[in-house]
């Protein structure tokens, strides 16, 4: 019985401390590292990854992605996105993020040689967000750190001379 309750209190004080830990450490709401951070779980956590299949299966109801989805909520895909934009305009008001549209003069089918290049471009931070308008097909929307705007500036640069390389 003086096991038992040792046990317990040992596994109540481990818990404790964790939660006190992660509260000490975790960075404070309105800094950059917590909507880096956030931004950085939103990428991983996509809804169209996590969600069950719409059968419904029992195997599907069993995979820890699903598990997960249902404990943060079932968010949908549009909160989601809508998650997305507000810690990324946090980031722009904090003045780490900018925001830039850029315009392909010269090209109709740009999408591919962009991402190719984007593909094997080092940036200074991997959190940097495209967002595509259909009513603009020849724009591409661009939310990255101001670090590495000049490098989409490059690549698009380099798309609209005709370089692909």
């Amino acid at each position: 019985m003086i096991k038992r309750k040792l046990l317990i209190s040992i596994c109540a004080f481990i818990v404790i401390c964790a939660g006190i830990m992660r509260f000490v450490l975790s960075p404070k709401r309105e800094t950059v590292a917590y909507h880096v951070e956030r931004l950085g779980q939103l990428r991983v956590t996509a809804a169209w990854k996590s969600e069950p299949d719409r059968t419904g299966t029992a195997n599907d109801f069993m995979r820890p992605q699903v598990w997960f989805w249902y404990l943060r909520g079932a968010p949908s895909l549009s909160k989601i996105m809508q998650e997305r934009e507000e810690h990324q305009q946090a980031l722009i008001q904090l003045g780490y993020f900018e925001r830039r549209e850029f315009t392909f003069t010269t090209r109709t089918q740009w999408y591919a040689d962009f991402r190719g290049m984007m593909s094997n471009t080092v940036f200074a931070d991997t959190n940097w967000w495209f967002h595509l308008d259909t009513s603009k097909p020849q724009s591409v929307l661009i939310t990255a750190s101001k670090k590495d705007i000049p490098k989409f500036e490059q690549i698009v640069s380099k798309l609209n001379s005709g370089q692909t390389q």
